[in-house]
C-alpha cells in the first residue's frame, strides 16, 4: 500500500477561563480543530481558516508556536488509515470570543472544556498524548495573559474617576489606588518631585489596547505612566473573578 504524507495545521484555542476548543468530526470523534494546508497558504493561515471553519472563532491573537507530531489519519471506525500520514502542526491562540458556531457541516459541534477534560476526550492516542506532554505549556501562556497595569494621577478624584471608567467598561477587574507617593523625575531639564496617587490595575493583556485608548482620551496626563508586568502567580478563584468581570465578545 502507497502511504500519502500530507500536512495539517490547527490550534488550542484559550478561552479567558483557561478552557479550550474541541471540535466533533460528524458525531464520531473528538480533536482539536486543525486541517489540511491549502494551495499557497501558510501553515498559520490554514491554522485560523481551520478554526474559524471547524468553531466559527475570528478574533484569535496568536500566543506562539506549539509543535507538531505526526500520526495515520483515523477511519470511521478510529482505526489508523494507512494511507495517510499527517504531519500536524498547531500554534496556541487566546480570544474574547464566547460562542462556538461550527461552520463546517462535517464538523457539527465544538466544546469549551478544560485541558484536563480535552485530553479525555480526544479520540486519537497521539492527540492526547501531544496535548498533556503540552499541558503545562499551554497553562502557562494562558496564566502570562494575566498583567498589572499601573499608572499614576496627581489627585484622589482623578484616581477614582479613572478607576471607575475601567471598571465600567469592564477593561480591569480591579482597579487599586495607594495612598500618595513622591515621585521624583526629569521633565523639560528639571528635576520633579510630585506628590501623586498610584492606581494599580489587573487586567489581560487582550484588554491593554482599549485601556491606552481609553488614557489617551481621559487620562488627565499628557504622558501617562502605561507600564505592565505579568502577574507571577493567580489563585484559580482569582482568576475566575477576574474572567468573569472582565468584557467579553460573543461574536462569531
Amino acid at each position: 500500500m502507497t502511504t500519502y504524507n500530507s500536512v495539517s495545521a490547527g490550534g488550542v484555542i484559550l478561552n479567558l477561563k483557561g478552557e479550550i476548543c474541541i471540535v466533533n468530526q460528524q458525531h464520531r470523534s473528538w480533536s482539536l480543530p486543525k486541517g489540511h494546508i491549502a494551495p499557497d497558504e501558510l501553515l498559520e493561515g490554514t491554522a485560523r481558516r481551520e478554526i474559524y471553519e471547524e468553531t466559527g472563532l475570528t478574533q484569535l491573537v496568536l500566543l506562539g508556536y506549539l509543535g507538531q507530531f505526526s500520526r495515520y489519519k483515523m477511519t470511521e471506525s478510529g482505526h489508523d488509515d494507512m494511507a495517510e500520514y499527517k504531519t500536524i502542526h498547531l500554534y496556541i491562540y487566546q480570544t474574547m470570543e464566547t460562542q462556538l458556531h461550527p461552520i463546517d457541516p462535517d464538523n457539527p459541534v465544538a466544546n469549551w472544556v478544560s485541558v484536563t477534560t480535552a485530553i479525555s476526550r480526544l479520540t486519537h492516542p497521539k492527540d492526547k498524548a501531544f496535548l498533556s506532554d503540552y499541558q503545562a505549556t499551554i497553562m502557562q501562556y494562558y496564566y502570562n495573559q494575566w498583567v498589572t497595569l499601573t499608572t499614576t494621577v496627581a489627585s484622589h478624584e482623578d484616581g477614582l474617576a479613572l478607576s471607575r471608567q475601567l471598571i465600567d467598561q469592564k477593561l480591569a477587574s480591579c482597579a487599586q489606588m495607594d495612598t500618595p507617593v513622591t515621585s521624583t523625575y526629569r521633565w523639560d531639564h528639571d528635576i520633579k518631585c510630585t506628590p501623586e496617587f498610584r492606581i494599580t490595575i489587573k487586567t489581560h493583556r487582550l484588554c491593554i489596547p482599549k485601556i491606552e485608548q481609553l488614557f489617551q482620551s481621559v487620562h488627565p496626563y499628557d504622558t501617562p505612566q502605561f507600564t505592565c508586568i505579568p502577574m507571577a502567580y493567580i489563585s484559580q478563584d482569582y482568576i475566575t473573578f477576574m474572567a468573569n468581570t472582565l468584557a467579553v465578545s460573543s461574536a462569531s
